[in-house]
């Protein structure tokens, strides 16, 4: 299923993954310093996602990559820190595999609940 496959209403709906609900109901929290918060769901107490906020674009992630080699510090030589740039390269990697893999299940929660909504549909 393609991200445009998902009707609107459902790309936007809080998912917890550890209940396997969807349209759960969610405490928004705020964290200190930043405008973005982050849903906890009120049932198990464990993160809610919605589909739509998760980033997985690649060039987002290789663009911050670039940026921070690009600022970090020269040394002496004129040379960069190798083992800096392994280690950032290695969260960014880290980081975007983790929002592909929460993404997956997120779209899979999500189509189970559409082919759940059209048979209890077709039977009423």
């Amino acid at each position: 299923m393609k991200e445009r496959d998902l009707p609107g209403d459902l790309k936007n709906a809080v998912c917890c993954l550890k209940c396997r609900k969807v349209g759960v109901d969610a405490i928004r929290k705020k964290m200190p310093g930043l405008s973005r918060g982050y849903d906890r769901c009120k049932i198990c107490k464990s993160y809610a996602y919605r589909y739509i906020e998760i980033t997985t674009s690649p060039i987002i992630f290789v663009v911050l990559t670039v940026m921070v080699i690009w600022v970090m510090p020269v040394s002496e030589d004129g040379s960069r820190p190798i083992v800096v740039i392994g280690i950032w390269i290695s969260i960014m990697c880290g980081v975007y595999l983790n929002n592909l893999s929460k993404r997956k299940k997120i779209r899979r929660l999500l189509k189970e609940h559409m082919r759940k909504d059209i048979l209890y549909g077709e039977q009423s």
